[in-house]
């Protein structure tokens, strides 16, 4: 797990990254970088972009953690959170491609195009529910078959695996949900086309990654567990298989105690981490009604201590105010060496601490319709800057390392639902600033858009809808050593329209027992530039994709 993602997860408790852009969520953007990777912006939280360090590869969500000193939950990224577990049975095929690609190709391999497929099936008379599920993506692949060429062309020979798709993996997963106790799991074998820091371009990991949680409640303490175990082949060199064994446990203990408060312990392993194991303790109040705080504090194998410290203020569940003060410890990844299109390179991770502060005022309310506004200031002393090192003439070794920035952003978000008979409208708007005039690593002012939905949310009628979104542009700075000289890449701002049709289909047997839909998905169209555009500096251009999803459920 790279630094970007575990930061991210360090932040879990706070933030709520609930869906992409395009599904209402101002405070996260998504900046694809193909059609299998991409990055994750939060505009709250803009120096903890996930996916701006190291190797950006797919999935950076699919592991579940413990890090945050107050979340208590081990499955909050479940598989089966996805899905409603109420049909007997029910499963869902998706085709894809970008517009002017085959969807299906009469001969050789199938490539630029995306499909999935699922089916999800409820136990009867058992709390036991099973998820299978395969997927298969290769859309906006068009930059990584060029370099695919020039390796081929410059080494005389192709990549190992460059034929199969960016993104194939069949995945396996159970939950058993009764009362007092919980268990959940989860088996994947995977291949993923990855991008090398800086470069982006292509690195080759395939696999097998298996994950289980399990909470138990006593009544008077609740106990949670979770094992993950990933073994993986990286091709650094695009032809060697480099074995890695990405483990890591973690365990809670949760103990309510004088009626309202919340105490925890939580231990955290990862082997490949340095250092791979911390202890944390922490205490909350649980009310929140009208005032709330929590405490914490850990300890890493190396000494390296964390804490948090946390209070708000919610005032007739219409305003809430709340402030958080942090000192959190990021462990150093491994160090690894790839290969380039023509160069060989180092590259070296770093460790470090950092000094946040974070204050926020969320205002809801009903003004004829729903109203939710949100903003908020972020302090950080430290930011992680990828470093590149020209000295011998060309890119032979790129180091993380931190410096102290102090960055100061503030920022804002706004939802507002107009909600009518057979009409639904959705306003948003978001963005942040930094204040002092500094230059962060990755930046993304704003965003704003508008859904336009025509008919009702019930799942047995037709829905269409209508996104409009404007996106500012994306930048991402590197510095170059020995001046530290910032080199930026930059995407441009652009507007998309997406549009989506929902038709329910009406069995003539059984009606009551089968229910079944089709969506009908395009976009994004953009608005004021070419056909396509980048919408990561260094990534494949994107245009429009069209796809089709059927959904059957027996009840």
């Amino acid at each position: 797990m790279n630094t970007a993602t575990r930061i991210l997860l360090v932040y879990s408790s706070i933030s709520v990254f609930a869906a992409i852009l395009s599904a209402g969520d101002s405070s996260l953007c998504v900046i694809p970088l193909d059609g299998a990777n991409e990055i994750y912006y939060p505009h709250e939280f803009p120096v903890n972009t996930t996916g701006s360090y190291s190797i950006l590869s797919a999935d950076v969500f699919d592991k579940r953690s413990l890090r945050s000193l107050f979340d208590s939950t081990l499955s909050e990224n479940s598989l089966f959170a996805r899905c409603d577990t109420s049909p007997l049975i029910s499963f869902w095929t998706r085709v894809g491609s970008e517009m002017g690609d085959n969807l299906l190709n009469a001969t050789g391999p199938q490539r630029d195009h995306f499909d999935n497929f699922g089916i999800h099936c409820n136990i009867p008379g058992v709390p036991l529910y099973a998820l299978a599920r395969y997927r298969y993506s290769d859309h906006y692949s068009d930059r990584f078959n060029t370099l695919w060429g020039e390796y081929a062309s410059h080494n005389g020979r192709w990549m190992d695996y460059y034929d199969e798709g960016l993104l194939k993996d069949i995945t396996g997963a159970y939950l058993y949900n009764k009362d007092i106790l919980t268990v959940e799991g989860s088996l994947k074998r995977y291949g993923v086309w990855g991008a090398a820091p800086y470069f982006f371009t292509p690195l080759y990991r395939k696999g097998y990654a298996t994950a289980h949680d399990a909470s138990y409640d006593f009544g008077f303490a609740r106990t949670a567990i979770g094992i993950d175990a990933d073994f993986q082949n990286w091709y650094y060199d695009h032809h060697t298989p480099e074995e890695k064994i990405d483990t890591r446990i973690d365990a809670a203990w949760v103990q309510p105690f004088a009626g309202t408060y919340r105490g925890s312990v939580r231990f955290h392993s990862e082997p490949l981490a340095t250092p791979s194991h911390a202890l944390s303790v922490s205490v909350e109040d649980t009310t929140g009604d009208p005032l709330f705080w929590k405490a914490g504090a850990g300890i890493f194998g190396n000494g390296q201590p964390e804490a948090e410290l946390g209070c708000g203020l919610n005032l007739r569940h219409r305003f809430m105010v709340d402030a958080t003060a942090q000192w959190a410890y990021y462990p150093r990844d491994e160090n690894y060496v790839f290969a380039a299109i023509r160069d060989t390179v180092h590259y070296r991770c770093a460790g470090y601490g950092a000094l946040s502060l974070h204050g926020s005022v969320d205002y809801r309310d009903t003004l004829v319709y729903p109203v939710t506004c949100r903003t908020w200031y972020n302090f950080t002393d430290t930011q992680l800057w990828e470093i590149i090192d020209t000295s011998s003439g060309t890119p032979s070794t790129i180091y993380q390392e931190p410096h102290d920035d102090n960055i100061s952003t503030a920022g804002g978000e706004m939802l507002y639902e107009i909600t009518l008979p057979f009409v639904m409208l959705t306003f948003r708007a978001g963005g942040h600033y930094r204040i002092d005039g500094g230059k962060q690593r990755i930046k993304l002012p704003w965003n704003c858009g508008i859904d336009f939905c025509l008919g009702t949310r019930d799942p047995e009628s037709i829905l269409a809808n209508i996104t409009l979104n404007a996106v500012g542009p994306a930048t991402i700075r590197y510095k170059h050593v020995p001046d530290y000289s910032l080199q930026s890449f930059t995407a441009p701002a652009h507007s998309d329209l997406y549009f989506m049709l929902r038709i329910p289909f009406v069995s003539p047997v059984l009606r009551d027992h089968i229910k079944a839909a089709a969506l009908v998905e395009t976009g994004p169209v953009h608005l004021d530039v070419s056909k396509r555009i980048k919408k990561h500096p260094l990534g494949n251009p994107v245009g429009p994709v069209i796809s089709v999803r059927l959904d059957v459920s027996f009840l």
